[in-house]
């Protein structure tokens, strides 16, 4: 077995495992949201650099061998910089292309031996609550095939029925207790069993508890346990309704009508209805828990329909649908409120940030999923969020706040989610919300707006030469919050200007010399960096130069074309107040570059 040496100076953390996977660069590619809950923005970074370095070669070594099933314990660096004691155990290890993947489970040790006391107690008060269940209760195990009915009695359980699922289902058929009108019914159920509905509902008569003396009515209703993406159990109560339950409450029970039949998520009147009386009773108890109404929609769909077909499209609207319906999980509900646009009420969480890592939990595990399914396509979704009772106390308001804020990310370039603040956006937003939509006060440009922008910019260029280029610089700056410009000639690429308070210049960019490097640019010279750790695991020494430089992101355009690169524009944020570059900023920079670039082999 892999083991590292432990010792018992073990801090808690809360966070008890986490699923991801890490490339052969050991980069995190994709993982649940108890990932980055647990590391933080730690995930930007090697996976092995978080190990204890006692500990290294060893992690290192389970890593890099095939063998599957063996646990390693080791110290990891966690988000609150600390070092705590995780079990690492391999789940599989694929190959996607060139890469070579492994799914990794992580377990911090001690919080699962402090909470095994807790889960035992719960287990007796649960046993104690199930004898004053009337409903009995069955499970199917997928390693063994079986299904077992039972009950509950004196904190024990009493076996009813238990047998292989096909055995089982041909027995209560063969005996005559499913009744002709309800065998659809019954096979339906024993298909949901078997493959492992996440959830499922099913009402009908039989006889088949009472062993052909009685019909019933009866209700199975029952959910699927997984560990990661790994089927382990189906549970399930059995109600006995008979005459007491009527056509209508049967209707209301199987939950007919209430779902979006393409995707599985509740429908847009039925989420909107229940967030209505969710919000109504929270309001009426006075209640000051957090909850946020969130809207978030797929960008650029219709570009999706019109390059992949709509058979595609439907893909993407099903994953996107059954992912986030997965990671909001009882923290909340789900539905579908138009074409790519969704609805969420999320609730029981302790902060706004577990908000946002359900968020990018939802972005990153789908970015991966379509791009394995379609390479091409880039997953992104926008989303707006308000908070209840904070922005506003009913339903409607909410809607518009959270409609408002979606309006924003759209505007901000996309790929991203804003949690509508009044002091944040106070600059962008009006109170008085027209047409569904914002409207927008200073500091904010429309594209048309940019785009008049740049040719009023190239226009001074060509008529002002280089007297120009302060002025057009610190426009830029102005309008589309660009912290600093610095521009880059020659062959060793060295600064011939920088505009903006930059900590540490950096004085020559040279490193686009390299093959690697020049590769990331696109078949217009033009390379977006949203968040410079992304340079961390590829470009280490890069990463050095920016972060001294208090970069935290930057827009680069290359002047001339390959092989004959004559220098480089570059636009950069400080600090962190990080940015996602959007098209229209880009095409309005390069525009304006494109001008520049005459002007400054001038000078």
């Amino acid at each position: 077995m892999y083991s590292a040496k432990v010792n018992m100076e073990i801090i808690k953390n809360d966070i008890l495992e986490a699923v991801f996977q890490i490339d052969e660069n050991y980069a995190v590619v994709s993982g649940d949201e108890r990932i980055y809950q647990l590391l933080g923005d730690n995930t930007l970074y090697s996976f092995n650099k978080m190990i204890h370095p006692d500990d290294l070669k060893g992690f290192e070594n389970y890593i890099e061998s095939d063998e599957i099933g063996e646990p390693y314990i080791a110290r990891c660096l966690i988000k609150d910089k600390l070092f705590r004691w995780i079990s690492f155990y391999k789940m599989s290890i694929n190959h996607n292309g060139m890469k070579r993947l492994v799914e990794i489970k992580a377990q911090n040790i001690v919080a699962v031996c402090d909470r095994f006391d807790d889960y035992f107690r719960k287990i007796v008060k649960y046993r104690n609550i199930m004898n004053q269940i009337k409903d009995k209760q069955f499970e199917y195990n997928f390693e063994t095939g079986f299904i077992t009915i039972y009950c509950y009695t004196n904190n024990k359980s009493e076996i009813i029925e238990k047998d292989s699922l096909k055995d089982w289902k041909n027995r209560m058929l063969r005996l005559g207790f499913v009744e002709e009108s309800a065998v659809d019914s019954f096979d339906m159920l024993c298909s949901n069993i078997e493959n492992g509905m996440d959830s499922f509902s099913l009402t009908f008569e039989t006889s088949l508890m009472s062993k052909g003396e009685r019909k019933d009515t009866l209700n199975f209703r029952g959910q699927t346990v997984k560990d990661g993406s790994k089927k382990i159990l189906v549970v399930g109560l059995i109600s006995e309704l008979g005459s007491r339950m009527t056509d209508k409450q049967i209707l209301v029970n199987s939950e007919e009508g209430t779902k979006d039949s393409a995707t599985g998520v509740l429908n847009k009147k039925t989420v909107q209805n229940r967030i209505r009386d969710i919000i109504k009773k929270s309001k009426d108890n006075q209640h000051d828990e957090l909850m946020y109404l969130v809207i978030m929609d797929v960008d650029d769909f219709k570009r999706v329909n019109d390059t992949y077909g709509h058979y595609f499209g439907d893909e993407v609207i099903l994953e996107f649908a059954q992912t986030l319906k997965r990671t909001v999980g009882d923290r909340g509900i789900v539905g579908r409120i138009g074409g790519d646009e969704f609805l969420a009420l999320v609730k029981d969480i302790d902060t706004v940030d577990d908000l946002k890592i359900i968020m990018k939990t939802v972005r990153k595990t789908l970015e991966v999923k379509m791009a394995d399914k379609q390479p091409g396509y880039h997953f992104t979704i926008s989303a707006g969020a308000s908070r209840v009772g904070k922005d506003a106390d009913n339903f409607d308001d909410l809607f518009k706040i959270a409609d408002a804020a979606l309006y924003i990310a759209k505007g901000k370039g996309k790929d991203r989610y804003i949690i509508f603040d009044r002091e944040k956006h106070g600059a962008f937003l009006k109170e008085t919300l027209k047409n569904g939509h914002t409207v927008y006060s200073g500091g904010f440009m429309k594209p048309m707006e940019k785009f008049e922008m740049a040719a009023k910019l190239i226009i001074a260029a060509e008529h002002k030469g280089k007297e120009a280029i302060g002025e057009v610089f610190y426009e830029l700056m102005d309008k589309l919050n660009i912290h600093g410009i610095t521009v880059y000639q020659g062959n060793d690429c060295h600064r011939v200007l920088s505009v903006g308070h930059y900590q540490n210049v950096i004085e020559d960019a040279g490193y686009i010399c390299d093959e690697h490097y020049i590769s990331t640019f696109n078949e217009y010279g033009i390379k977006k960096v949203n968040n410079v750790a992304s340079f961390a695991v590829d470009f280490p020494e890069i990463f050095q130069k920016f972060t001294g430089s208090n970069i935290c992101s930057t827009l680069q355009i290359l002047s001339g074309k390959q092989p004959e690169i004559k220098g480089m524009f570059q636009f950069d944020t400080f600090g962190e107040n990080r940015r996602k570059w959007n098209d229209d900023d880009i095409n309005v920079v390069k525009m304006v570059v494109s001008a520049l670039e005459d002007v400054f082999a001038e000078v």
